[in-house]
C-alpha cells in the first residue's frame, strides 16, 4: 500500500483524521504566535467540524447546523485533551513542589493549568 497523502478528503470525515487535523493547526499556530488561546482551539474546531460536514455533503438544515456546533464542540474537547494529556507526559515537576520550572508560554502547556 503507498501512502500519497498525511491528511485527505477522507481524514476530516473521520473522528480520528478530524482530531488530529483540529490539534495539528492549533500546535502549529501556538508555536507561531507564542500565544496559548482557547478560543483559537475552539474557532478551529468548529472551523473542521463544518467542514467536514461540508465535504460529507450533510450540512443540511437547522439539525445539521446544530449537530455540526456539538462535532465542534467534541472535537474541541478532544484536542484539548490531547494537549494536556502531552503537556503532562512532556513536562515534570520540580521535587517538593506543585509548580512547573520554565517560561509562561510552553508549547506542551495544557490550556486548563
Amino acid at each position: 500500500m503507498e501512502i500519497k497523502e498525511f491528511f485527505g478528503p477522507s481524514s476530516i470525515v473521520s473522528f480520528g483524521g478530524a482530531s488530529g487535523i483540529v490539534w495539528t493547526i492549533n500546535s502549529a499556530l501556538r508555536g507561531l504566535l507564542r500565544s496559548n488561546p482557547t478560543w483559537l482551539l475552539f474557532l478551529i474546531a468548529l472551523v473542521v467540524a463544518y467542514v467536514g460536514s461540508y465535504v460529507a455533503g450533510t450540512l443540511h438544515g437547522g439539525l445539521a447546523i446544530f449537530l455540526g456546533f456539538v462535532n465542534g464542540c467534541l472535537l474541541f474537547c478532544t484536542a484539548a485533551g490531547i494537549q494536556s494529556g502531552g503537556s503532562k507526559a512532556v513536562q515534570g515537576t520540580p521535587a517538593g513542589s506543585s509548580k512547573l520550572q520554565g517560561d509562561n508560554f510552553r508549547f506542551w502547556s495544557s490550556y486548563f493549568e
